[in-house]
């Protein structure tokens, strides 16, 4: 109940999707809730809701998931299983950030947080991030 409410009142969404998200029906759950939130049908232009697709590609989704959503459709509604498909569908089409590893995971979320409180300038981390990953911030 209180993540639900969390996401009600959020302007802002990260949504951390991993080789197991598929596998929980209240992560499902919540992505159909924060993708009414944030607005379906925004595409890449969602500006209030950032993925992290951690170790699985945007791309290739449905073979990540595909086993988890069969087991689904076993045990759950169409109507449910549609509504979660739709949702992973519509986050896999924003951009986001894609982590291959660990490390880069890490490195990421760390210089994040030097940024937050003001210890590494924007400038700079765009220059450690395309150094360390090749991205262009």
């Amino acid at each position: 109940e209180a993540v639900r409410r969390a996401i009600d009142v959020s302007s802002f969404y990260v949504v951390v999707l991993s080789r197991t998200y598929a596998s929980s029906r209240h992560c499902l759950d919540e992505l159909v809730r924060i993708m009414t939130h944030a607005g379906a049908g925004a595409g890449d232009m969602c500006s209030n809701c950032c993925p992290v697709f951690y170790d699985v590609s945007p791309n290739d989704l449905s073979r990540c998931f595909g086993k988890d959503l069969d087991r689904h459709k076993r045990e759950f509604s169409y109507e449910t299983v549609d509504q979660w498909i739709r949702a992973l569908t519509w986050i896999a089409g924003i951009a986001g950030w894609v982590f291959t590893s660990t490390s880069q995971y890490v490195y990421f979320i760390l210089i994040q947080f030097w940024c937050d409180f003001g210890w590494v300038e924007h400038l700079l981390l765009s220059i450690i991030m395309s150094l360390l990953f090749g991205w262009d911030i």
